[in-house]
């Protein structure tokens, strides 16, 4: 049974940290993120600590709803395991999209590489009686590599550059190469597909960045949270009583 005398008490003891539940550092300047150990019954992944925080929360409103402590209340703890299971599921889904944006894009440059030897042959057959074709393959979006050879830029950001170069060339009036096989259609349309996963590559890597750094902050916050409620419970529940009462709170497993 809960003791409210002694839960009371426990509560007036205990203090109350700033808006984030865990402070930076201590008084000697020591960092406490780095030393505070992870008590066994909380799990480390950001879905398993999520799932543990709401199931702790609907515990507590539906079996001890008149249990209390002053630093949250039930629903503010199950809206922030519901906010750190949303994030996580959303990171995962990016990783999903990210991964299959990465094999889009190095097919598409896989693709790009195999063709520069074309433009090449059709630049070297065009100006065959030039003994230095590097102006010309410079005009046409090509860079040259450390050895020796001329290729698009590794890079991606330098490669859409480099392909722009390309299909402004191509579209001069009387060009050469615009009606060839891999010509002007051609290369607009690769460039087009390269300059859509390249951009795509970019946004999931920024969303992905961005939800990381959001279930980041709310795996600390819900970490330190759930141990110190853990700590609350075992206050106001004594000896035996104490482990029923931890797996009445959702507290189902011993050890992550």
């Amino acid at each position: 049974m809960e003791n409210p005398e002694e839960n009371k008490k426990i509560q007036s003891e205990l203090v109350v940290p700033t808006a984030n539940f865990l402070p930076n550092e201590n008084k000697k300047g020591e960092n406490l993120e780095k030393k505070t150990k992870r008590a066994p019954n909380v799990p480390k992944s950001n879905v398993e600590l999520a799932e543990l925080c709401v199931r702790v929360a609907e515990s507590w409103r539906d079996k001890h709803p008149n249990f209390s402590v002053d630093y949250i209340d039930y629903n503010q703890m199950l809206s922030l395991g519901n906010q750190l299971l949303q994030a996580a599921e959303e990171n995962l889904a990016v990783t999903d999209d990210k991964k299959t944006n990465t094999i889009s894009l190095e097919t598409i440059n896989k693709e790009i590489n195999n063709s520069a030897k074309f433009l090449r042959k059709y630049i070297q057959d065009e100006y065959s009686e030039l003994s230095d074709l590097s102006d010309y393959y410079q005009k046409y979006g090509l860079i040259k590599m450390s050895n020796g050879s001329y290729q698009f830029s590794g890079k991606n950001v330098l490669r859409l550059q480099g392909l722009n170069k390309l299909v402004d060339k191509l579209s001069e009036p009387n060009n050469p190469f615009a009606g060839r096989k891999r010509g002007l259609a051609y290369w607009q349309n690769l460039r087009d597909a390269h300059a859509i996963a390249w951009d795509d590559s970019q946004d999931l890597k920024q969303n992905k960045s961005e939800l990381s750094q959001t279930a980041g902050d709310l795996n600390v916050e819900i970490d330190f949270l759930l141990r110190r409620f853990l700590t609350s419970v075992k206050g106001a529940f004594y000896g035996k009583n104490f482990v029923k009462a931890r797996r009445s709170f959702g507290f189902l497993r011993e050890n992550f």
